[in-house]
């Protein structure tokens, strides 16, 4: 199989490619604005550097794209892709609105898209579901934190654009919470109906948000709160903090130092549940899980319609926040606001 990437730039590029390492997988090609991005990577991969996408495109011809870009030039990039009808992974959020995801939803038409949602596919969604006798049943409440390094880690690894509003779309609420809300519209299998939303750029006072606390109301009455952040110190020796709690009909879950904790009703023991917490690692299976299921004709594990879901909840959680948190209804794809 022919694999292009675009846009290696982008910081995530890099976690993809162990997953890229299969003998019937031949990486084409690489681009870049940045030289420096694509020799480094063009090096690792062993492989040819483009100036531009479309000469990529147009000369190699790949069977299949992981495309990275700034987020208001991803829904370009992905109708590109489309017209071209050529499959790929793009990283989220696919541009900066539910309306942007929307547009791309309308003429993605049957093509493969796929959307690095990766906690779908880690060892921790499993063991919830284990756990639990399967996601949906009798969730009453999911609360997850990831409190990340700070914002100035982006001017170092040379995506400065994250730090500017109008082509990032936000802070950690677009860039993280993202992945969050996918989780808990999955683990409660109901959509969001209203979103309470607060921020701040108290810590460091940039023209984006450096934290935001969520809380999500599902039309089960299940409530998720959601809390993302750029303040962990960069130099703790640890990358990030993460937890996570759930309380279902079955089983409390929470997270501890090497994974989960499950408490089972009603006979009130605990189990302690190894499960890898460093989401850095999964990208890798991700990329070999979505160039399997491409190949095999399956679906991908989160589509452009997953994602124009979660951007719903992300625009309406903006709304609430500019609107000093007030509850506010979240307008799903195909409906009018």
């Amino acid at each position: 199989m022919k694999v292009a990437l675009l846009g290696v730039g982008h910081w995530h590029c890099p976690l993809y490619l162990p997953g890229l390492t299969d003998d019937e997988i031949d990486i084409v090609g690489v681009a870049d604005p940045m030289p420096a991005a694509c020799e480094r990577i063009a090096e690792a991969c062993r492989t040819n550097i483009y100036k531009t996408n479309d000469e990529l495109l147009d000369h190699a011809k790949p069977d299949f794209v992981f495309a990275f870009a700034p987020h208001a030039a991803m829904p370009q990039l992905a109708a590109n892709l489309i017209r071209r009808q050529i499959p790929f992974v793009m990283e989220k959020p696919f541009g900066l609105t539910r309306a942007d995801v929307a547009a791309t939803l309308a003429i993605a038409g049957k093509l493969f898209i796929a959307v690095p949602f990766i906690y779908r596919i880690s060892g921790l969604r499993h063991a919830m579901e284990n756990a639990m006798g399967g996601f949906g049943g009798g969730v009453s409440h999911l609360s997850i934190r990831n409190i990340a390094g700070p914002p100035q880690r982006y001017s170092m690894m040379g995506v400065p654009w994250m730090l500017d509003r109008a082509i990032s779309g936000g802070g950690c609420l677009i860039n993280l919470a993202v992945h969050f809300i996918d989780f808990a519209i999955l683990a409660t299998r109901q959509p969001v109906s209203a979103v309470s939303c607060r921020t701040s750029n108290r810590t460091y006072g940039l023209e984006i948000e450096d934290y935001a606390a969520l809380t999500l109301c599902h039309g089960s009455g299940a409530i998720s709160t959601v809390e993302v952040g750029y303040t962990f110190p960069q130099n703790a020796g640890e990358k990030r903090e993460f937890t996570l709690s759930c309380a279902s009909e079955r089983a409390y879950i929470r997270t501890v130092e090497d994974g989960l904790r499950v408490t089972l009703r009603p006979s009130e023991t605990s189990t302690d549940i190894s499960v890898e917490l460093d989401t850095d690692v999964f990208y890798e299976t991700f990329a070999r899980q979505t160039l399997a299921d491409f190949a095999a004709g399956r679906a991908p594990s989160a589509g452009v319609a997953d994602m124009a879901l979660v951007m719903g909840v992300v625009d309406a959680a903006y709304r609430s926040a500019a609107d000093g948190g007030a509850l506010t209804h979240v307008v799903h794809v195909g409906k009018p606001q």
